[in-house]
């Protein structure tokens, strides 16, 4: 190596440059969706540099997290009808907002549309949990709870159901957007606690 440094080779899959919509597409997350609903545990893991666009890629804008995909725009209260020229505009500013949405509301909104496609009609849906956790300086953080002490990863004593983190909160989700809240609930204390000096 040079100057004391060891060479070293990194390798990767594939470089996504365009749309969120072609990272979701390229990501593999549909089918780790499709595995999940299977029963097989699902992990999408953002590692990078303070900058690097973790955060983008995950959520996207915060702006994208407002609106679904499946959302329909709500006219209440109106007097009279809209002309088709304002609806247009309406509808291609709610189309802006969801093509920024990053791999959580897309993976959320796709989980959905397959738990829809797999339970009978009239049958309930199983009941998604979500959860949030943030690795911060090598220490595991509760993010639907920001008055929790530092957690702990463990290992469970059937291989088979992997790893988990005793002590997070998991909230019961019936839609995509309350997964979406969930989120931006966490993103919220994220921001404000990621870079505080206690940590």
């Amino acid at each position: 190596g040079i100057g004391g440094f060891v060479e070293q080779t990194l390798e990767f899959d594939v470089a996504v440059s365009g749309s969120q919509c072609a990272l979701f597409s390229m990501s593999g997350v549909k089918a780790l969706v499709h595995r999940a609903c299977e029963g097989y545990t699902s992990t999408v893991f953002a590692y990078g540099q303070t900058g690097a666009g973790k955060t983008h890629s995950l959520l996207g804008p915060q702006d994208a997290m407002a609106q679904l995909a499946d959302d329909a725009v709500s006219l209440v209260d109106s007097a009279e009808p809209l002309s088709e020229a304002c609806l247009e505009l309406i509808e291609g500013a709610r189309r802006a907002k969801v093509s920024g949405q990053g791999l959580l509301p897309r993976a959320a909104q796709f989980l959905f549309r397959v738990l829809e496609s797999l339970c009978p009609r009239g049958g309930g849906l199983p009941v998604v949990r979500a959860s949030f956790v943030e690795v911060y300086n090598e220490k595991v953080f509760d993010l639907l709870n920001p008055n929790s002490a530092v957690l702990d990863v463990r290992q469970r004593a059937n291989a088979d159901t992997g790893f988990h983190v005793p002590g997070r909160i998991d909230i019961d989700c019936r839609s995509a957007a309350e997964v979406v809240k969930v989120a931006k609930q966490g993103v919220a204390v994220r921001h404000t606690s990621s870079h505080s000096l206690s940590r």
